[in-house]
């Protein structure tokens, strides 16, 4: 009897100590790329070309993530790829700690993406509508259209939205609004989202972070003003939601 009981306790320490293990294997985040692999990769690629790797995956990924539900930014793969390659070799001795800290086991942290929250119906927030009263136009339809904001419909819907816009564009007011407003939108939205660090001191991540994300406003800037009114109303709607 006594050796059942002893075996049974020692099968539950056991279980208790497999179960710790198991979580702590579960908890311990896999490291960005194994000892083996990087060695090859420094081996055959060398570093500059190795970090350019890892790093151009995740710049990818995310850029296809934001692109997904946000707004095209128009960015040149390969143009990303030079401002990528350019910032490493630029900052030699922050790559050779890079590479040291990967063979360590260190992870890359990846900033999410936010989700959009806006609920408005049509493709204009309130807000947006009561910016665009603020500009500087005037025709017969505004005091019309001013008490039905003010009064029954706080919110336009699409149809009296598109009313609001031609009457209000017709110096092309509006659609400068939407140009600078939309740009300014994306920037805040994808602000510091491109420096994947490895820890807080990893100043090779920031370098990147800023020149990738200088970059995709500056191609932003080109669509923009490429687009019709038809077509920026659109892209506010989208961006919109993201800060209301």
């Amino acid at each position: 009897m006594k050796y059942h009981i002893v075996l049974l306790l020692f099968l539950a320490f056991l279980l208790i100590v497999l179960d710790v293990n198991a979580q702590q294997r579960r908890s311990k985040p896999e490291p960005e790329i194994s000892s083996d692999s990087l060695r090859v990769m420094l081996a055959t690629k060398g570093k500059d070309a190795t970090l350019h790797g890892i790093y151009m995956r995740h710049l990818l990924n995310q850029l296809n993530e934001v692109e997904s539900e946000y707004i095209k930014f128009g960015y040149d793969g390969r143009r990303v790829s030079e401002i990528l390659d350019s910032v490493i070799k630029a900052n030699s001795k922050e790559a050779d700690a890079i590479i040291v800290d990967l063979s360590l086991g260190k992870r890359i942290e990846v900033k999410p993406i936010t989700k959009p929250t806006g609920k408005f119906d049509g493709y204009l927030s309130p807000n947006v509508e009561r910016m665009i009263f603020g500009l500087q136009w005037d025709t017969k339809n505004k005091p019309f259209l001013k008490n039905l904001k003010e009064g029954k419909f706080p919110d336009f819907d699409s149809d009296m939205e598109q009313i609001l816009i031609n009457e209000a564009n017709q110096n092309k007011l509006v659609e400068e609004y939407l140009q600078k407003t939309i740009l300014e939108r994306a920037r805040q939205h994808i602000n510091s989202k491109f420096v994947f660090a490895l820890d807080a001191k990893d100043p090779l991540a920031k370098k990147i972070g800023e020149s990738i994300e200088a970059y995709l406003l500056s191609s932003l800037r080109s669509v923009l003003s490429s687009k019709n009114i038809s077509e920026l109303t659109q892209m506010m709607g989208v961006v919109d939601k993201f800060f209301e």
